[in-house]
C-alpha cells in the first residue's frame, strides 16, 4: 500500500474550487486523486456513461458462456473446437482489456506539446 505523509493545502477562488469539484467529479475521481494525475503528467479521461459499464458486462457474460461452452465440449471430446473457442474467448478478454485501456485510464501527457 501507497503511504501518504504530506498534506498539502491550496488556496482556491470560488470558481477555481467548483472547477476542480466539476472536473474530479467528471473523471469519477476524488479531488486529492484527480490532483495526483495531473502533478504525474497523467490526463484523467471522463468517466463513461453508466451504459458503457452495462455493456462492459453484457461482453463479459458472453465471455462466460463460451467458457462453458468450451468446457463441456472438453467434458464430450470435442478437443479441436475446444481450441478454437479457447482462442476466441481470449480475443475476447483481450477486446475487453483493449476497450477499458482506451476509455478508462489515463493519458500520458506529452511535455514538450504542453506549453
Amino acid at each position: 500500500m501507497r503511504e501518504r505523509n504530506w498534506k498539502f493545502n491550496v488556496y482556491l477562488n470560488t470558481d477555481e474550487k467548483s472547477m476542480l469539484r466539476k472536473k474530479a467529479e467528471a473523471t469519477g475521481l476524488t479531488t486529492s486523486a484527480l490532483i495526483r494525475y495531473l502533478i504525474t503528467d497523467f490526463k484523467p479521461k471522463e468517466k463513461p456513461p453508466e451504459e458503457f459499464y452495462e455493456s462492459l458486462n453484457s461482453i463479459r457474460k458472453i465471455g462466460n458462456v463460451l467458457n462453458q461452452i468450451a468446457v463441456r465440449m472438453h467434458m464430450i471430446g470435442y478437443v479441436e473446437d475446444e481450441k478454437n473457442l479457447r482462442r476466441t474467448i481470449t480475443n475476447l478478454n483481450n477486446m475487453i482489456m483493449s476497450i477499458k485501456e482506451y476509455y478508462l485510464l489515463p493519458d500520458k501527457t506529452d511535455k514538450d506539446n504542453a506549453n
